[in-house]
């Protein structure tokens, strides 16, 4: 800061441009670019290393660098719809036995909610193991959002008393991406993996027939052979 005399005689205040730059009004001048991330907006400077002075290479690689961070994360997992195929996988049951979904498997049936897993309860009451064999599908169930504590000591071991298998997915990766209707079951019928048909099953009657449908049809006995 430099003193000097007006014309009035009085002393001057000279701003040397540093100061200028600090007494810039908000808003004035570059301004840092923000980009998103999962941790909330950050200044691009930050992001890319360095301070961004101007046009450049410098300021194109920072905007590559905002543009790499809000795009999808690579590698998800195809949509689960009608003529899509899923990838076969091993889930471990409420006993801790695998249960495996592979291309013998004519049909999954799927819950998410409270409400749908009464409904499957109730329509899998009397010959649940029965049904399920015989329709060739297997029940799995997402519990990751029940907390761990309820899960662990309370949900699992109450499913412990059925007389079926039921996949419990802990995690909720196994199912994440496998479509659901709030209080009805989700039915994908299967061909080889390969999803031939989705249902939402509102009733404990619609899931009945839906597997009675499915039942394969037994082989019919041979005929004796006739008599001379």
């Amino acid at each position: 800061m430099n003193l000097d005399r007006n014309g009035s005689g009085s002393p001057g205040i000279e701003l040397a441009p540093a100061d200028q730059r600090r007494r810039q009004p908000a808003g004035s001048g570059s301004r840092s670019l923000r980009v998103c991330t999962g941790l909330g907006a950050r200044p691009l400077r930050r992001l890319a290393g360095r301070e961004i002075a101007g046009p450049g290479l410098t300021h194109i690689r920072a905007i590559l660098v905002a543009v790499l961070l809000c795009l999808p994360a690579a590698g998800s997992a195809e949509t689960v719809e009608v003529g899509n195929q899923i990838n076969a996988f091993s889930i471990a049951d409420q006993f801790g036995k695998p249960l495996a979904v592979d291309g013998s498997v004519r049909a999954i049936l799927f819950v998410r909610d409270r409400v749908s897993a009464e409904v499957m309860k109730r329509a899998l009451a009397d010959q649940g193991s029965a049904q399920l064999a015989g329709a060739g599908a297997v029940y799995v169930s997402d519990m990751s959002g029940v907390p761990e504590l309820i899960r662990k000591y309370v949900a699992i071991p109450m499913l412990r008393k059925r007389g079926y298998a039921i996949g419990v997915d802990q995690s909720g990766s196994y199912t994440r991406d496998f479509p659901s209707h709030e209080k009805q079951p989700t039915l994908l019928v299967l061909d080889g993996l390969r999803i031939t048909r989705i249902e939402q099953l509102a009733s404990i009657e619609t899931v009945r027939t839906a597997l009675a449908q499915l039942k394969a049809p037994e082989t019919a006995a041979p005929a004796a052979p006739a008599e001379n």
